[in-house]
């Protein structure tokens, strides 16, 4: 029969043990979610060579269909440059891709870590907050591929466009141009409201996270203490 003192030493090895998985198990879902982060956070480049392409693209789209009023305006030059960006900006979106699916393939650990944390946690309130911005994440994940779908749908689009502006006098008709521009402007329109909702999804995903890997790394300092 165990006495009080072997039973109450007993106790305090065993909290001393949950408290060590625990936390453990809590720097593990810390280091898998910075990996995570720090992996995507690689993407940030290409992602912002996409945006200025997008406003050089615009100022040619601009004065294409400005300068191709006149029949006898010549944009074999402007064409050429409009497709070498549409070429241009599909480089960056399938590099921001690649790294967002690397992101992705690291997130499954972060998952794994914190169904451990879930296990041990003795905070539930913060295993809460890295549950939820690990749904957050995901969700974020989701939004970016319907933004990749729609995005290289615009660039499909334009180059259609810009292919279709090259033949020669004669062999557009008026309504096919009308069609294609407009199909070209609702392509663009629909990425352009993904990327804002990735933007706006991305920035409370940023400010939650940093508050949390504070909060974490406050909560292992007591620990330590």
């Amino acid at each position: 029969m165990w006495s009080k003192r072997k039973l109450g030493a007993v106790l305090i090895v065993c909290m001393v043990l949950l408290a060590a998985c625990s936390k453990e198990d809590a720097v593990s879902t810390m280091n898998t979610m910075e990996d995570t982060v720090n992996t995507e956070n690689q993407m940030q480049e290409h992602l912002k060579k996409l945006a200025a392409l997008e406003g050089k693209d615009l100022e040619l789209y601009e004065l294409i269909m400005e300068q191709g009023k006149d029949a006898n305006a010549k944009l074999d030059d402007l064409l050429t440059d409009a497709l070498k960006h549409v070429d241009d900006r599909k480089e960056h979106l399938e590099a921001a891709k690649q790294i967002m699916d690397a992101a992705e393939e690291k997130s499954k650990f972060w998952r794994t870590s914190l169904d451990s944390y879930s296990k041990s946690a003795k905070e539930e309130t913060l295993y809460q907050k890295a549950d939820q911005l690990w749904k957050d994440y995901e969700a974020r994940q989701k939004t970016f591929g319907e933004f990749y779908e729609r995005y290289n749908e615009s660039l499909i689009m334009d180059k259609e466009l810009y292919v279709l502006l090259e033949e020669k006098d004669g062999e557009i008709s008026l309504d096919k141009l009308k069609s294609k521009v407009s199909e070209r402007n609702k392509a663009f329109a629909n990425a352009n409201k993904l990327k804002q909702q990735f933007n706006e999804e991305t920035k409370a995903f940023n400010k939650d996270h940093e508050s949390l890997a504070v909060e974490m790394q406050q909560n292992f300092s007591g620990v330590n203490n």
